[in-house]
């Protein structure tokens, strides 16, 4: 398995044969991904809402690339993705489960996003 993190919460996880599979972590804006040097990509998987895990412009130069991605995050993220007619899922796919993982507390700026943790 090879791990490339593109500053901040971007990670690139590889995994050679007989998983064969790669998944993107958290492609927000705070990255130094670039699109074009990616050969596969399988999965994107946003931990939450917040710009710094979620740039959604990033994500659509993603799906213009990998049009068959599978993209999963929170409910949050989903609506957000659908209003921009791209696909995603709050269920988990084979390979991937979901943990409890609330928010840090954002007091006193406001309620917390939905977040999920992944293994």
């Amino acid at each position: 398995m090879k791990i490339t993190k593109f500053v901040h919460s971007c990670l690139l996880v590889e995994m050679p044969a007989p998983v064969n599979r790669t998944a993107l972590f958290d492609p927000g804006t705070m990255n130094t991904l670039d699109i074009d040097s990616l050969e596969f990509l399988d999965d994107i998987i946003i931990t939450h809402v917040h710009n710094d895990h979620f740039d959604i412009e990033t994500v659509k130069k993603l799906v213009q690339k990998f049009s068959n991605v599978r993209i999963t995050s929170t409910p949050e993220v989903v609506q957000q993705l659908s209003q921009e007619n791209i696909s995603a899922t709050s269920e988990s796919s084979e390979g991937i489960e979901f943990f409890e993982s609330p928010h840090e507390s954002m007091e006193p700026l406001g309620q917390p996003p939905q977040e999920i943790g992944v293994h």
